[in-house]
Order: structure tokens, then C-alpha cells, then sequence
């Protein structure tokens, strides 16, 4: 079975048909030549230079990108340490960045395994069925919402462990139901309010939460730089905008705020013309 890598979810194999039948690509000379360079000057495997498509013409600054093992070793030393759990339990993240205004998907509901807590009272779920009335309480008391966003408290990543249900599947789809059920139950999970995304965003992909992002390095007089960004958005009919479940990035010119050329001049999915 051919392995999967982060390129969109697709294999290693039908990768390398796109990049040889890729235009924009460098010669094949080109592309061996850079990758050996990197794996020589990195002394390290330099897959990035396919996910951060260095093999595209006009990328001549190779050098300057680094494999993610370099940032694994960077991290703890400009990271806080003390702040790790805040970081790594969205629960916690909640509670502690709601003390300072700023504006988070509401959660609605999380649990510990079978317990269960909405607002101050908690519940134990011994079963589908319980689950499925708890459910139908939660859309009762928040009408406004039509679907809700389940995902893992902890250590996840990757858009892994998240989840879109909507009102209609409680009833309609109970095998759906009845997975989710024991899948939260293993674990501690938070459900949250489907967030209602800007016009403009949502033309993109209404499907997910397309999210601009800013990559910022504090300098040791306090100073914030912003080293990048970029929007990250799904291609495909999908809740979840992360590279290896099926997302995208498209980089932005922090100059000008328009999306950069080296990207996706439409979604396949949507149809949606992303440059103008």
C-alpha cells in the first residue's frame, strides 16, 4: 500500500506524477541536483523541499527554508515551557484567554470520558441513547446553531479527532452517532458552536473556517516582528483546513495583503477563483 504523505492527502506516488507533469517545475537535473545540495548542507532528509515546493521555477533561495526537525530543536527554547498546557489542552486555552476579551468559538459542552458538562450541571452518559438526548437538549438550548464542531481536548493535531454534526444527523444517521459516542467516551472532547466566518472568507470554502494566519518572532527587547502569512483554507467539500486532512495555504504579501502568486488559482471543489 503506497504511504501517504502531508501533500493534500494524496500518495507519494501520485505526487511525483503531479510534479513531473508540473509546468511551473524546474528541469529534473535542477530538481536532483538542489535535493542532494540540501541533503548534504542540512545533513538531514530535506522533504520540505517538495512540501514547500522548492522545485518551482523562480525559487532560487532554497537555503533558507529548514526541515521541521530544525524547529522541533528551536522550539523549546523560544517557547515558554509554563505555558505548554494552555497551549496543548483547548479547554484550558479557553479559560484562560476568555479572562482577557478575546473572542473564541463558544464551547457548548465537554466531557471526560462519560461524564458530561453543559454550563455548571454534569452528566453521566452510560449510552447512545443518553447521548443522543443530551444532543438534541444542546441544539434545543442554542437554537441558533445548526451544526457543532466536536473536537479532542488534548493532544491532538492535524485536524485530527474533529468532528461536524448537524441536528438532522441525530436521527437520520445513528450509526454516525453511535461512533461518535464511542469515540468522545475514550477520551475528553469539547463540543463548540460552528463559527460564522466573514462574507468574503466564506466565499472561499463555506465548508471550513478559513483562517489567516501570522507567523511573529518576539526579539529579546520585546519587539514583534512578522516574520509571515498566509491563509489556510480546505480545497475539498471538508470542515477541516489542516495540510495532511486535505487543507491548503496560499502565502500572503505583508506589504500589500494580497495573496501571493506561488499558489491555488482556484478551488477545484468550490469553484472559487482565488486571484484576481
Amino acid at each position: 500500500m503506497a504511504q501517504r504523505t502531508d501533500h493534500s492527502g494524496i500518495t507519494n506516488v501520485q505526487f511525483l506524477i503531479q510534479l513531473l507533469k508540473d509546468p511551473e517545475r524546474k528541469s529534473i537535473s535542477r530538481i536532483l541536483y538542489e535535493f542532494f545540495y540540501l541533503f548534504i548542507a542540512l545533513k538531514a532528509f530535506p522533504g520540505h523541499y517538495f512540501s514547500r515546493y522548492l522545485f518551482k521555477k523562480g525559487k532560487t533561495n532554497i537555503i533558507n527554508y529548514y526541515p521541521w526537525k530544525f524547529l522541533y530543536r528551536m522550539k523549546s527554547y523560544f517557547n515558554n515551557k509554563d505555558v505548554r498546557e494552555v497551549m496543548e489542552n483547548k479547554l484550558y486555552f479557553d479559560l484562560f484567554y476568555n479572562q482577557f476579551s478575546i473572542s473564541l468559538p463558544e464551547i457548548l459542552m465537554f466531557n471526560h470520558r462519560k461524564i458530561f458538562v453543559v454550563g455548571e450541571k454534569s452528566y453521566q452518559v452510560n449510552n447512545t441513547g443518553e447521548f443522543k438526548v443530551l444532543l438534541k437538549d444542546l441544539f434545543k438550548y442554542n437554537s441558533s446553531s445548526d451544526a457543532l464542531i466536536v473536537k479532542k481536548t488534548y493532544w491532538s493535531y492535524g485536524g485530527d479527532r474533529i468532528f461536524k454534526i448537524y441536528l438532522d444527523q441525530i436521527e437520520k444517521d445513528p450509526d454516525q452517532i453511535n461512533e461518535l459516542y464511542s469515540v468522545v467516551i475514550k477520551s475528553g472532547y469539547l463540543f463548540q458552536d460552528v463559527v460564522k466566518q466573514h462574507p468574503e472568507l466564506d466565499k472561499l470554502n463555506p465548508s471550513c473556517l478559513n483562517t489567516i494566519r501570522f507567523d511573529t518572532y518576539i526579539d529579546p527587547n520585546g519587539e514583534i516582528d512578522v516574520i509571515s502569512g498566509y491563509i489556510r483554507m480546505s480545497f475539498r467539500n471538508f470542515h477541516v483546513d489542516n495540510i495532511c486532512s486535505g487543507g491548503m495555504m496560499v502565502g500572503l504579501n505583508i506589504q500589500t495583503g494580497k495573496l501571493k502568486k506561488e499558489g491555488y488559482s482556484n478551488i477545484k471543489d468550490t469553484g472559487v477563483k482565488i486571484f484576481i
